[in-house]
């Protein structure tokens, strides 16, 4: 159940030369996974998705959480997730630790890639930002406003979810007293 080396998820159906799908599209393609403040939308294909629950089955079975880094190009004011890369890491049923980060982010970078954000699973539990959680996501958005951070939740009925802190939950955790590495009670929910 743990993850020992790099791998390395790449999206082989869209490139950084095509466009997104359409911004008119009233339906809610399941590339769409957000729209945040400074950019229009982001997407990330659900075939992505599963590669990455794929990846990480031996993890989930065991119910114990899995993590990656989102990586992608912008196609104009869109940013499109292409891939996801999964660090060496450990985990429990509720929390992950990804280990060598700097290499993992170089090998976003070598490949002309920008970290969009983060995704993991909840095996045991719903698609939602628990408290260690959030001071996680507080790290991203307070690099890059924009952000993302996808729940997987491959034993539930919500597939999976796209979340960020609230300009009330980035202020929430800012003031947070308690460990971040310590499980707490959530601020309220107009955080995420």
């Amino acid at each position: 159940g743990e993850v020992e080396q790099n791998r390395y998820l790449r999206l082989a159906s869209l490139t950084a030369e095509e466009e997104p799908p359409e911004k008119d599209n009233k339906n809610q393609d399941s590339k769409h996974v957000g729209t945040t403040g400074n950019i229009n939308k982001i997407f990330c294909s659900m075939e992505l998705i599963d590669q990455f629950r794929r990846a990480t089955a031996d993890c989930q079975r065991d119910l114990k959480e899995a993590c990656g880094f989102l990586g992608g190009v912008r196609v104009g004011n869109d940013r499109v997730i292409t891939h996801i890369v999964i660090p060496p890491q450990t985990g429990t049923t509720d929390t992950c630790c990804a280990k060598g980060e700097t290499q993992t982010m170089q090998a976003l970078i070598d490949r002309g890639l920008t970290q969009y954000g983060w995704i993991h699973t909840h095996p045991a539990y719903d698609a939602f930002l628990s408290s260690i959680d959030m001071h996680t996501q507080f790290g991203y958005q307070q690099q890059d406003p924009d952000a993302i951070a996808v729940v997987v939740t491959p034993q539930r009925e919500t597939y999976g979810r796209a979340l960020q802190l609230t300009e009330a939950g980035m202020t929430s955790i800012e003031e947070c007293t308690v460990w971040a590495g310590q499980f707490h009670p959530r601020p309220n929910e107009d955080c995420v």
